[in-house]
């Protein structure tokens, strides 16, 4: 985007609200497109306290990216707040790309949203969500999160601020500019494939490097998220339009639970035979950062462009026939979310 400074001395100096106008025939289209990638960088393996030695680091990748264009037509509105608005999914797509040595699997992810029509209509402190054109996704939780307003409007401030002014993001509201609260809505989980056998023992969809293909897709969507928002300037020309520039930084770390039986399966060794088996350490950690423009005279997020670091870290510790055998890896990777909205008149229906 090019940016140019714009003179505007009453917004320079006055607080400035950042606060989404809704209005009746009001038309917003969203565009969501996000990447992921994050590959294996450390395989180390120790038997019996012994470093074995393993050459190259073995290739393990995943590329996964989503994408999804969507059209919300206010309805009705009330104190600039939309009470009734008319979405259409464009477009809901995805995909992940999993690379393991001389192995490669692409898993295109179809969503029952596609060209779908909704009517969400406020209900009290709730908001009644109908399927007016399309199939109704017959998935748990397929209706369940949506909302009336922007998923951007998450990151805007409660109060009037100026320059320099910053505040606090939680969980609740980073996940939503993300994409990733309904996420599992656009994108239901497919069955896992049942585990075949390998040499007398059964094989799953950890592959041999201990991060299971599931919990690396699933990352971001477990995460716990803190961040920081702060006016950098309320004055700027973005495209030809007058922004409020908002910087964010947000980030993630902690640990990533067990998985489930039947999802992965533990490196090749001498012997089937297996006495035990425990994660000793499974943690992630997630940095964002990137800017939120707010178009100033139109009362609404223009877009959002983010870009990060991914690192994921194991051990893993098993016994076989009175073997220990300790495991680590250490893969890295990076993340980059963009979201556009564009303003126009709702289509008469």
């Amino acid at each position: 985007m090019k940016l140019t400074a714009v003179a505007t001395v009453l917004v320079l100096v006055a607080p400035t609200a950042l606060v989404t106008e809704y209005k009746k025939d009001k038309r917003f289209q969203i565009e969501h497109d996000a990447r992921y990638t994050v590959e294996l960088t450390e395989f180390d393996m120790e038997v019996d306290g012994e470093r074995q030695e393993s050459g190259e680091t073995p290739t393990h990748k995943l590329e996964s990216q989503w994408r999804f264009v969507q059209s919300d037509d206010v309805r009705a509105a009330e104190d600039g707040h939309a009470t009734h608005v008319r979405r259409h999914y464009e477009t809901v797509e995805g995909s992940h790309v999993t690379k393991a040595g001389t192995d490669e699997s692409t898993d295109e992810q179809d969503s029952p949203f596609q060209g779908l029509d909704l009517d969400l209509t406020l209900d009290g402190d709730s908001v009644r969500v109908e399927v007016v054109d399309g199939e109704k996704p017959e998935h748990d939780g397929a209706l369940d999160g949506h909302r009336l307003d922007l998923c951007l409007d998450a990151l805007l401030p409660k109060t009037k601020v100026e320059k320099g002014g910053s505040w606090e993001l939680d969980n609740e509201s980073i996940r939503r500019a993300l994409g990733l609260d309904l996420h599992p809505a656009l994108f239901p989980k497919k069955p896992e494939a049942a585990p075949q056998e390998e040499g007398g023992e059964r094989r799953g969809r950890r592959g041999r490097f201990g991060m299971s293909r599931r919990g690396e897709r699933e990352l971001l969507a477990q995460a716990e998220w803190t961040g920081t928002a702060t006016v950098t300037s309320p004055a700027e020309d973005v495209d030809g339009t007058e922004c409020a520039t908002i910087k964010l930084e947000l980030k993630s770390n902690g640990s990533l639970p067990e998985p489930e039986p039947g999802e992965g399966r533990r490196p090749r060794m001498p012997t089937a035979a297996s006495e035990a088996s425990a994660l000793l350490e499974n943690t992630y950690s997630i940095e964002l950062e990137g800017t939120l423009h707010f178009a100033v005279e139109a009362r609404h997020p223009l877009g959002m462009e983010l870009d990060g670091k991914v690192e994921l870290e194991t051990n893993r510790e098993m016994t076989r026939a009175e073997r220990t055998v300790r495991v680590h890896t250490r893969s890295e990777g990076e993340i980059e979310v963009r979201v556009h909205v564009r303003e126009g008149k709702a289509e008469s229906k």
